[in-house]
């Protein structure tokens, strides 16, 4: 089994806090896929230089939702394919 590099800080945020990210996240790497725009997640821009910073906070942040829901029994990492 491989296991995804992770921040664990995000593990100790609160489940609204982080659905809150995942859903920013996600907003922000359909917008930048789909008309090149930059974004703001938490007063920073964010353009499509950084979508791979972006990615790698939504697999954290996922991570840290399994983890707070199933006990950190993840054993896959999120598909980046099914943006939009």
């Amino acid at each position: 089994m491989v296991r995804q590099m992770v921040n664990a800080d995000y593990i100790y945020l609160d489940s609204q806090t982080l659905q809150t990210i995942k859903a920013q996240c996600l907003a922000c790497l359909q917008d930048n896929f789909r008309a090149h725009q930059s974004y703001s997640i938490a007063g920073r821009t964010i353009t499509r230089a950084n979508v791979g910073q972006v990615s790698q906070i939504l697999g954290s942040v996922s991570f840290a939702i399994d983890y707070q829901t199933n006990g950190a029994q993840r054993t896959s990492v999120p598909n980046m394919n099914n943006l939009g």
